[in-house]
């Protein structure tokens, strides 16, 4: 049957990962898509075994500041970006951003435990927000750590303070105007 899924393709732990997906897909719905923002893995592919690599790419059509989460099936969430190779989260309109930077030999995501169907979600927004200047800060001074496991409450509160408080911002609306904030994600199955 052409509907059905090839069982090597189907992500471990189903029952994680639906769960994951349908955590990460509510808290989608509080970010605003105000501008273009895509995202895809380095080579395009969407399933990986253990000890693969993977690498991400990330365009905005504005200038803007990022930040990328890996939210994984076990309920965890990766902060990709930014990170020890690069603590700055702005980056310019129309320019491919690489995570890990290709260049970078020392930085690699390698696949590993938890398996299952993982997240990877990129939220922007056209001005510094709580969000990312809190990101930046969490990295700042880290010992060469690559990436940093954070939880999905301080996600969700500091995603939260983040977008209500950019629509009462004196300081935005005296300086630039109103931040614009865009969100995309892919999911991605990793396997044993």
């Amino acid at each position: 049957n052409a509907d059905e899924i090839p069982v090597d393709i189907l992500p471990a732990n189903l029952k994680k990962s639906e769960h994951n997906l349908a955590d990460v897909r509510n808290r989608i719905k509080k970010i605003p898509h105000d501008f273009k923002l895509c995202s895809s893995t380095s080579g395009l592919r969407r399933n990986f075994r253990n000890g693969e690599t993977v690498g991400f790419k990330i365009r905005a059509d504005k200038d803007c500041h990022i930040a990328v989460f890996c939210h994984q099936s076990d309920g965890s969430s990766m902060l990709l970006f930014p990170n020890h190779w690069c603590g700055n989260t702005f980056i310019r309109a129309n320019t491919d951003v690489l995570i890990p930077p290709g260049k970078n030999k020392k930085f690699e995501i390698e696949v590993g435990p938890p398996f299952g169907s993982d997240v990877v979600q990129v939220i922007a927004c056209t001005h510094k927000s709580a969000l990312h200047d809190e990101m930046e800060q969490l990295v700042r001074g880290t010992a060469m750590s690559d990436y940093r496991c954070i939880t999905r409450g301080l996600f969700s509160r500091a995603v939260d303070e983040s977008v209500s408080a950019e629509d009462n911002s004196p300081e935005i609306a005296a300086t630039a105007g109103k931040s614009q904030w865009s969100e995309n994600h892919i999911i991605i199955s990793t396997h044993r």
